[in-house]
């Protein structure tokens, strides 16, 4: 206790000393802050100016600047423009279409129906006009057969026959781009055919190699005109065609109504592709003369009945499309 007692009094001694010290500092730092000239407030005297010593500047050493070696610098480049894209169409696959009606474009000749079938015979052939595609055709008229009813007058069927015809094959033909209308029957109309299904007896077709074969048969015609439906599609003979050119022919006389034709049994044959394009084409016809009491004038005039079928196929080749 004795010894604690000694080192607080030691404590309060120093701490009195450092208080001392820092009193008497203080009243010496109030006496050098006093201005210069000024007056001691309490005595009057003047105040003796002190000159504060002059802190002492410490010059820090230079710091050494350190030179950073240049970098090079490198030309980029010009950026290339980017273009952006528009956003990918997301592809959608569609289920399949059934197909539930049938184009007549999409068949063959073969797998037709009667009416798709002449509808595609009649485009065909009036192609051929309405193109004025360049063709040849030959024709050739024969006499089938000739009947006298006078037994007398048989003597003379080989004259008539003569007398009708020579047999020879006429030709005619119509270059590309010119028109064909006198050329291709029905001669001197703008169309090839136009026939209905009521004009028809029948129609068929047979494949051939990449052709087809249509044959169609026309109805029979009674003294023809050009409102018959084998004016359609043939060339055929009239009543004025046999009282001007055939009765003639022959030498007779006959009254005009005692003269009829007769159209039976004509076809007509064409050969083309499943596209339309014709290779070649024929019609078969068929005309049936009658002259009732004809006089025939041959030295001695004989009274008979004539009759004459007369078979004509024309031909139409080297078709220039």
């Amino acid at each position: 206790m004795k010894k604690c007692s000694k080192y607080i009094s030691l404590l309060l001694a120093v701490l009195c000393l450092v208080m001392s010290f820092a009193g008497c500092r203080f009243d010496l730092l109030v006496g050098d802050l006093s201005l210069p000239g000024s007056a001691d407030p309490s005595t009057g005297a003047p105040v003796v100016e002190t000159t504060l010593p002059q802190q002492e500047t410490t010059t820090l050493p230079a710091t050494e600047i350190t030179t950073l070696p240049t970098v090079e610098q490198t030309t980029l480049p010009p950026a290339v423009e980017q273009t952006t894209l528009p956003p990918a169409v997301e592809q959608t696959t569609l289920p399949p279409v059934i197909e539930t009606t049938t184009q007549a474009a999409a068949k063959t000749p073969d797998t037709m129906s009667n009416q798709e079938l002449l509808d595609f015979f009649n485009s065909s052939l009036n192609a051929l006009k309405a193109n004025k595609v360049g063709l040849t055709r030959s024709k050739l008229t024969t006499i089938q057969d000739l009947v006298l009813s006078n037994s007398l007058a048989n003597s003379l069927v080989g004259m008539v026959k003569g007398m009708l015809f020579s047999e020879e094959t006429e030709y005619a033909s119509a270059a590309k781009g010119q028109s064909n209308n006198d050329v291709l029957s029905p001669s001197g109309q703008t169309f090839a055919s136009a026939l209905t299904l009521n004009d028809i007896k029948s129609i068929n077709v047979q494949k051939n190699g990449n052709n087809y074969v249509i044959t169609v048969v026309g109805v029979d015609c009674n003294n023809p005109t050009s409102a018959s439906p084998c004016a359609k599609v043939f060339d055929y003979l009239t009543l004025d065609d046999v009282m001007n050119v055939y009765v003639p022919k022959v030498g007779a006389t006959v009254a005009r109504e005692n003269v009829s034709v007769s159209f039976k049994n004509s076809s007509a044959v064409l050969t083309v592709s499943a596209d339309g394009v014709v290779s070649g084409y024929e019609t078969h016809t068929y005309n049936y003369l009658t002259m009732k009491n004809a006089s025939i004038k041959k030295g001695v005039t004989i009274s008979t009945d004539l009759d004459v079928t007369l078979y004509t196929v024309t031909k139409f080749y080297d078709f220039q499309y």
